[in-house]
């Protein structure tokens, strides 16, 4: 079995200062709900799982943010081996983790939507300056780093959480990208 090490692509502080703030101001100028856990089908608010805000970019209006993650997950699907059969991109969430926020150990899998979640996608995109706590981290006790700007790829069935927020707001925009069952 391959350790969560071997199986995630990382680029350090990849996107610049600037296109992160933009995506934040952006986020943030979006209607923001309570993020559930579970699929669409399913969904349903639950704070012992998971606390955050979410809201959900559009690709009519967003499209330039739709092209640059699609890029990263094509270099990534390609050059790691996977070579998942991705057909879809759902639209990116914009979360925002404040005080006593988390999202403790889960999968991004979905298995009862048309097609299912292959590839997630997380930018990290607060100054680690500006927060403590929220740390993103692997079940397989693998700690990623959050420097903003940086890029996380991996598959979605990987166990991962994101630890509570102790101080400060930390945002980021997670994405997945999506293709037929696996069998």
């Amino acid at each position: 079995m391959l350790k969560a090490q071997d199986m995630f692509w990382y680029w350090k502080e990849e996107i610049p200062p600037l296109v992160c703030n933009a995506i934040v101001d952006r986020g943030l100028e979006l209607a923001a709900e309570v993020a559930s856990v579970g699929d669409e089908e399913d969904g349903a608010v639950d704070e012992n799982v998971r606390k955050s805000r979410v809201s959900w970019f559009d690709i009519n209006q967003d499209a330039w943010l739709y092209h640059i993650l699609w890029g990263y997950m094509e270099k990534a699907n390609k050059n790691s081996g996977w070579k998942f059969k991705i057909s879809g991109q759902q639209a990116p969430q914009f979360t925002v983790y404040d005080e006593s926020f988390f999202y403790d150990f889960h999968e991004d899998t979905s298995y009862h939507e048309k097609d299912m979640r292959k590839i997630s996608l997380v930018v990290f995109l607060s100054d680690t300056k500006d927060y403590d706590g929220g740390a993103f981290e692997f079940q397989e006790e693998a700690k990623i780093p959050a420097e903003k700007g940086s890029i996380l790829i991996f598959p979605s069935f990987l166990s991962h959480r994101v630890t509570p927020v102790t101080r400060g707001l930390r945002y980021s925009l997670v994405n997945w990208f999506t293709g037929p069952a696996l069998v």
